[in-house]
């Protein structure tokens, strides 16, 4: 995917990030026929892309739950004690937000909000009373806004280390179904690997002109000079 930057500072650069997420997840599962709830924990793997100062200091980008070694994107599972509930999703977060570095220069922090759209399947295997196992199979998924935020590590300019978290409220809401199965409260931690095209140095950067410096120039510290 192609974004068109544009900037409306003096110099335009085009600064692209790629890079590889993955981690942890954590979810929620929880049903009213039984009263059955349970925390889900699994796997989260992603594939980002990030165009810095897009529109003017605004950063967007985009982010795909892809498929590796796995079945999806985010995995997440858990055992009731009475059901056993796997969840997998493929995804495509939507993204803005800003970039910033303080001291040192190669230390950079992000905050953005996004959307995300996917696809989604639930599985239930529910024991029954009289102890076979009936399977449950739902297909959905609730797009929702999500919030991240990270800190990535700027090494010889262009290779990008990272730390990153980021929480979406429901994923799949099937009230209205058998067993009215919902999971939420979807948070991830993971760790990125990627490397940053088209730029020479960090996110914050300024201008400064070819030549000796001259700190003690009286000329610019009092102005006397024509």
């Amino acid at each position: 995917m192609v974004f068109l930057l544009i900037s409306f500072s003096q110099t335009v650069i085009a600064v692209t990030d790629v890079s590889l997420h993955s981690g942890n997840a954590t979810g929620k599962y929880s049903e009213s026929t039984d009263s059955q709830s349970k925390e889900l924990s699994g796997s989260d793997t992603s594939l980002s892309i990030r165009n810095l100062n897009t529109f003017s200091f605004v950063d967007v980008g985009l982010d795909l739950g892809v498929l590796l070694k796995s079945p999806a994107g985010l995995e997440l599972s858990g055992d009731t004690g009475t059901h056993d509930v796997n969840f997998l999703s493929n995804y495509a977060n939507l993204t803005a937000g800003f970039s910033f570095s303080l001291y040192p220069s190669w230390i950079e922090y992000y905050l953005d909000l996004g959307y995300r759209v996917g696809i989604g399947k639930l599985e239930v295997l529910r024991t029954e009373s009289g102890g076979g196992v009936k399977n449950y199979t739902f297909n959905s998924y609730t797009n929702d806004l999500i919030y991240k935020y990270g800190i990535k590590f700027v090494i010889l300019r262009n290779l990008l280390l990272g730390i990153n978290y980021e929480t979406k409220n429901t994923l799949m809401d099937k009230k209205s179904d058998v067993l009215n199965p919902k999971v939420d409260s979807s948070n991830s931690m993971t760790l990125s690997i990627g490397y940053r095209f088209g730029a020479t140095h960090a996110v914050s950067t300024s201008k400064t002109p070819d030549g000796r410096k001259n700190y003690y120039d009286p000329c610019q510290l009092f102005k006397a000079c024509n």
